[in-house]
């Protein structure tokens, strides 16, 4: 479930929110996902305990990401 999801992501270290616990998760733009069939491939998210607030994030955590997103990230990396 939904809820079974953000729970597993509330209880990985990384992901630690300090104004409590994972309750939504939103597109760069502000829109809430509420399924897990709304996830795209290769996209990133931000994970809150409230409202969206729009601003300049930069943080990014891959330690979700798999082996392979990681090398062509790395790869693309070189080639620019």
């Amino acid at each position: 479930s939904w809820e079974a999801f953000l729970n597993y992501l509330d209880r990985q270290p990384k992901l630690r929110l300090s104004t409590g616990g994972i309750k939504h998760i939103y597109t760069f733009t502000g829109k809430e996902i509420r399924s897990i069939n709304q996830f795209s491939n290769r996209q990133s998210y931000i994970v809150a305990s409230g409202l969206f607030i729009p601003t300049q994030y930069r943080y990014s955590n891959n330690s979700f990401a798999d082996e392979s997103d990681l090398k062509l990230h790395t790869n693309d990396q070189k080639e620019a």
